[in-house]
């Protein structure tokens, strides 16, 4: 759902630069500023969370590949 809404938004963004190149003034108003902030801010923080999540997926599957070869070991730590 949340990438279907950033799609949205993204396209609508992609519309008003696209009559702009065509000629067609754009006011540049704070909220057409804000909503682009917050579009790219949206974007940046969503590849964060997706790198994040393959990060603990490696690490999980790192920590159960070590578990396996750790299986019966003594530790040697005094």
């Amino acid at each position: 759902e949340g990438d279907e809404c950033f799609s949205q938004g993204h396209h609508a963004h992609a519309s008003i630069i696209q009559r702009e190149a065509a000629g067609e003034p754009t006011s540049m108003t704070l909220m057409l500023t804000h909503a682009e902030d917050q579009l790219m801010s949206a974007e940046s923080i969503g590849l964060v969370a997706r790198e994040f999540i393959e990060v603990y997926r490696e690490q999980q599957e790192l920590r159960a590949l070590i578990g396996r070869f750790s299986v019966g070991a003594t530790s040697t730590a005094a």
